[in-house]
Parts: C-alpha cells; sequence; structure tokens
C-alpha cells in the first residue's frame, strides 16, 4: 500500500512539476538573451538621439533667425471671406486653412495699379517709402518689411520668400515662423514625408537622413 500511495503521488504532481520547471527555463532564456537586450539598448539610443537632434536643429534655427518670426504671418481662415482685406483690386483666397492674397492690376482704372496695402494707386501718386531699405518701393515690395532686393517669391503667391511662412507651398511652416519644416525651399521635405535613402537628404525632418533613418529604396 505504501509503494501504491507514493507512487500516486508521484504521479499526480509530476504535469505541475514539470510545468513549472518549464516556464523556469523560458524565463531564464529570455532574461539571459543578450541579442535581445542589445536590440532593446540600441532601440532606445537611437530614439534618444533623434529626438535630441531634433530640438538641437529647431535650437539652431532660432538662434540664426533671432526668435523672431516675419511680421507677414497669413492669417487663418475657413472660407475666402474670411480673407477679405478691405481693397476690391485684390484676389483674396483661403489655400489650405490660410489667406492668400493677390495683387490684380485688372480690377484698378486705367493708370492705376494695385498695391497689396493700399489698394489701387494712381502710377503718379505712388509713395516713396522704403521700409526695408532694398530698392523696392513698399506699395511693389512683396516684403515691404524684409530686406530682399531680388524679390524671390519660390510659389508665386505674392508674398517674397524673405517674409512667407511657407516659401515653398507644402503647407507646412518653417522653423523661422515656429513650425517644423527643415527646408523650406523644397516641397518635398517636411515633418510628414517619406525617407527616401541614398539621396543625402533629410526628407521627414527629424534630423536623420538614408540609411541613418528609416528610409525606403
Amino acid at each position: 500500500m505504501l509503494i501504491i500511495k507514493h507512487t500516486t503521488k508521484a504521479y499526480f504532481y509530476q504535469p505541475l512539476l514539470t510545468k513549472k520547471l518549464k516556464y523556469t527555463t523560458i524565463y531564464t532564456k529570455q532574461k539571459n538573451n543578450p541579442s535581445k537586450n542589445k536590440k532593446e539598448g540600441q532601440r532606445r539610443k537611437d530614439m534618444t538621439r533623434r529626438i535630441t537632434t531634433l530640438f538641437a536643429v529647431m535650437l539652431v534655427a532660432l538662434v540664426l533667425t533671432g526668435f523672431e518670426c516675419p511680421p507677414d504671418l497669413p492669417s487663418e481662415c475657413s472660407t475666402n471671406s474670411d480673407c477679405y482685406d478691405g481693397f476690391h483690386c485684390t484676389v483674396d483666397v483661403c489655400q489650405n486653412g490660410f489667406c492668400e492674397n493677390w495683387e490684380e492690376d485688372a480690377r484698378c482704372a486705367e493708370n492705376e495699379f494695385c498695391s497689396r496695402y493700399f489698394g489701387c494707386l494712381a502710377e503718379n501718386d505712388q509713395p516713396t517709402t522704403d521700409t526695408d531699405g532694398d530698392g523696392w518701393d513698399d506699395t511693389v515690395d512683396n516684403c515691404p518689411y524684409n530686406y530682399n532686393p531680388y524679390q524671390e517669391n519660390l510659389d508665386g503667391d505674392g508674398w517674397g520668400d524673405a517674409c512667407d511662412c511657407d516659401a515653398d507651398g507644402d503647407i507646412y511652416f518653417s522653423y523661422a515662423c515656429g513650425g517644423f519644416d527643415c527646408n523650406d525651399f523644397n516641397y518635398l521635405v517636411h515633418p510628414y514625408a517619406t525617407e527616401w535613402c541614398a539621396n543625402g537628404i533629410d526628407d521627414d525632418c527629424d534630423g536623420l537622413y538614408d540609411t541613418y533613418d528609416i528610409c525606403w529604396w
């Protein structure tokens, strides 16, 4: 009888014992898996490096721009009527949530021209004010408060690149205006762009480029 009881007891507890040993073995393997631990550590280091680089780039951009935004910040809007500027000679359009006011000389009388800041003006009545000293009168200067003698206007929206928060027209603001577009002169580069491999460009503005980032071939 003693032998039978001993055998039954051993048989009854054997599955529990085996199960416990199995879990202990799995836990030990996971805990002592140097390859997995190394990958996890590297992933955390990469994430920290990306965040640090992004903040560093933003800080440098703010320092270079003097922590100031251009004065001609576009107004937010939902319809074209929100963009009316009081002048009948300008074309007031709401694009991507921001106002665009284009000058249309044809809406003025003969021998007059349209000024975004003054409306229709006679050619001989032009003010002679050049606030930024770039050689262009304020009435025709596409950035009257920002020095830009060549009047560059990449996206052709009437606002010069020197005072346009979105010079490339990709709807993402530049660092100078508080946005996150790291290259406002390339509409293919912005925070939500696809990172392409081997082009030498930080396409998605996260501080990393090509194979140093998650990229596509």
